[in-house]
C-alpha cells in the first residue's frame, strides 16, 4: 500500500524526533521515507497460513541515506491504518 500525500504529513510529524537525529551506525544525518506500508506476519513454521489465524503488523520503513540502518514503525499505532479485529 502507498502513502497518499496525507498519511506522509502524518508520518513526517511523527517521526519528527528521528528525522533531526544522527543515525546510530554512522551518525549521517540525513533519512529516507519509504512510500510504501510493508507487513510483518507472525511466524508459522515456515509456511504460510491462509484463514486469518496469523497477526499482521503493517510498518513503515525510516532509513539512513548514507548507511541504510532502518527503522520500522507501526501504521497502526501511528494511526495511518486502522486496526484489524480478529486476524482480518
Amino acid at each position: 500500500m502507498t502513502l497518499n500525500g496525507e498519511q506522509q504529513k502524518i508520518v513526517l510529524e511523527k517521526l519528527k524526533y528521528f528525522i533531526h537525529k544522527s543515525c546510530d551506525v554512522c551518525s549521517g544525518k540525513e533519512w529516507v521515507l519509504s512510500p510504501t506500508i510493508f507487513e510483518v506476519r507472525e511466524f508459522s513454521g515456515g509456511g504460510f497460513e491462509t484463514g486469518g489465524k496469523n497477526q499482521v503488523f503493517p510498518l513503515i520503513a525510516l532509513s539512513c541515506k548514507s548507511c541504510g540502518y532502518t527503522h520500522y514503525f507501526n501504521t497502526i499505532l501511528m494511526g495511518i491504518t486502522p486496526k484489524q479485529e480478529d486476524g482480518k
